[in-house]
């Protein structure tokens, strides 16, 4: 039978405990007293860095995105980069197909926020009857934002309504 040996890495900083805190200990926090570590002191305990960074692993596997090629039929599961207005763009490795995801609900909520506070100061500015020249300024910052979310709802919808009526 193999012997496991632990070896003191060092001793909790809360002066009332003191409890020896071993290589392996995997807790951000004291086991004894239940206090938590600082940030310093929590780099010095292996066992914990070796559990911060298994779990950093899993999360980034976890944020890949599955989908199934509409070209091949292969199953890719890859992190999807970001196009200019939040959508996910996949290529397949097997055929080079580029597909685009839908956005994600952040965005999508974001985007109509911004759409109706756009649109309803577009429409108190015009009823308020203030000075055209100014307002012609405001009219043309409103159209180019405007049209570039409607740019990205139009084109999740699109997204969306395909995903829908291909399965």
């Amino acid at each position: 039978m193999r012997e496991i040996s632990y070896h003191i890495v060092a001793n909790c900083p809360t002066p009332s405990c003191g409890m020896p805190i071993l290589d392996d200990h995997s807790a951000p926090w004291c086991t004894a007293c239940r206090m938590r570590f600082t940030e310093t002191f929590q780099r010095q305990l292996p066992g914990l860095q070796e559990g911060k960074a298994k779990a950093r692993a899993e999360k980034a596997a976890r944020r890949g995105v599955e989908v199934i090629c509409e070209g091949c039929g292969a199953r890719i599961r890859s992190s999807a980069g970001l196009d200019s207005l939040g959508f996910r763009e996949i290529t397949c490795p097997n055929c080079r197909q580029h597909r685009t995801l839908p956005l994600k609900w952040g965005y999508r909520i974001t985007y109509w926020v911004f759409l109706c506070l756009y649109v309803s100061g577009f429409v108190m500015a015009i009823q308020s009857g203030r000075d055209q020249r100014g307002l012609l300024v405001e009219i043309w910052g409103v159209f180019i934002l405007v049209s570039l979310l409607l740019r990205a709802i139009l084109k999740d919808f699109k997204i969306l309504y395909q995903r829908r009526t291909t399965g």
